[in-house]
């Protein structure tokens, strides 16, 4: 394992100058947070006024984590990493000029590079990774040998997911960082859904101001979301509301916890306003994991403990009563309606899975099962909006 505070003179790549105290900085370091969390924030409206800032901010990106390579820092390359995670997000909703699934392609090669040329090894993790990898890889000829030229596009979307996440293992399972570089993680992830959220919540007051109120019906809303898909949003949105879950239980200073405090119920209630139920359903579950896994530390017990009581009682005296006012009634008869689509998507793939058990279907051509790749082919709509599963594996 390396550490991101080692300083010893032993050419480990990845060291990084150990966190100074906050006691030495000219400006209290809350203040310093909030700047951030600002300019995210004007970032966001930057990118929405000026479309082809995002392609301006995806390139300052991938050149920051080619210099972390570079220069062998690997806690720079983590936070580069961990700014990602709604990067991609917010680049879909302002449409900037970028192909599609951006974000997870920078994974892959920044962190593909960092094992290759400053780690040099692959660990127990890291290989058990790959063969999560590998063995996806063969059922793309069922998808070539199925769609033909169409099969790239499809393959892409379907495998660009599972390969990321491989390519951060092979990485991250190397590294061990110290707790200061864990609570900036946790702050960059936070600050990096700032930016959907801004998206999310400058739509929202433009529809207020143009229409005069926001329609909610029983289905996700694209309004609240931003203009993009509302499961994406939530998701991004609710990995936020981890960070900043992470960052009340594990920060030392009060006025950071503050902060975190603050941002996650903005996340919290935005997420909800979405009306996808993914994403306030995974904290849910996310959550009630941490505190079966940390079940034995007092300390993160009684924090998770705090943290649940507080989230409940804001909630059920003031945020649902608000949100039940806003919608006009429809926020209740959508979180209560326990009928989803995902359920019979699950089973329906389960199926799938156990009548073509070796090569399966082939990466992304679950969708066509019910009427067919060339059936989709031919219809006008080509079948963009036929339903498939979400996340329910993976």
């Amino acid at each position: 394992m390396l550490t991101a505070v080692d300083t010893r003179s032993s050419g480990i790549p990845g060291l990084a100058p150990k966190q100074a105290a906050s006691a030495n900085l000219p400006i209290p370091r809350w203040i310093i947070l909030v700047g951030a969390i600002l300019l995210e924030v004007v970032t966001a409206l930057a990118l929405q006024e000026l479309r082809i800032l995002g392609l301006v901010h995806a390139a300052a990106i991938l050149l920051f984590g080619l210099y972390a390579v570079l220069k062998r820092n690997l806690a720079l390359l983590i936070c580069v990493l961990a700014y990602i995670t709604g990067s991609e997000v917010m680049w879909r909703q302002v449409r900037a000029p970028i192909f599609y699934l951006a974000a997870p392609y920078l994974f892959i090669i920044l962190s593909g590079f960092a094992v290759l040329f400053v780690l040099q090894h692959i660990g127990r993790d890291g290989k058990l990774a790959l063969l999560y990898a590998a063995v996806m890889l063969p059922a793309m000829a069922v998808t070539i040998g199925t769609t033909g030229a169409g099969a790239r596009e499809i393959i892409a979307f379907a495998l660009s997911g599972p390969l990321a996440l491989a390519a951060f293992v092979m990485f991250t399972s190397q590294v061990r960082i110290a707790p200061w570089l864990y609570r900036r993680v946790l702050w960059v992830t936070l600050i990096s859904a700032v930016g959907p959220l801004t998206i999310a919540v400058a739509d929202v007051r433009s529809e207020l101001a143009f229409a005069g109120k926001i329609n909610f019906n029983g289905q996700s809303n694209f309004v609240t979301s931003g203009g993009f898909g509302p499961v994406q949003v939530s998701s991004a949105l609710s990995l936020g509301i981890m960070a900043a879950i992470f960052l009340i239980i594990s920060e030392r200073e009060k006025a950071a916890r503050i902060v975190a405090s603050v941002l996650a119920v903005i996340l919290g209630v935005q997420v909800l306003l979405t009306f996808s139920r993914g994403g306030s359903f995974a904290v849910g579950i996310a959550m009630a994991a941490f505190a079966f896994a940390q079940a034995r530390n007092r300390r993160v017990r009684n924090g998770i403990l705090a943290v649940a009581a507080v989230s409940f009682t804001l909630a059920y005296f003031v945020v649902f009563p608000w949100l039940e006012d806003f919608t006009g009634g429809a926020f209740e008869d959508r979180f209560s309606n326990t009928k989803s689509s995902r359920t019979d998507l699950a089973a329906y793939d389960t199926d799938i899975f156990a009548n073509n058990f070796v090569f399966g279907v082939g990466p992304g051509m679950t969708k066509y099962q019910r009427l067919g790749y060339e059936v989709c082919q031919i219809r006008s709509d080509q079948c963009v909006d036929e339903a498939s599963s979400h996340t329910e594996f993976t």
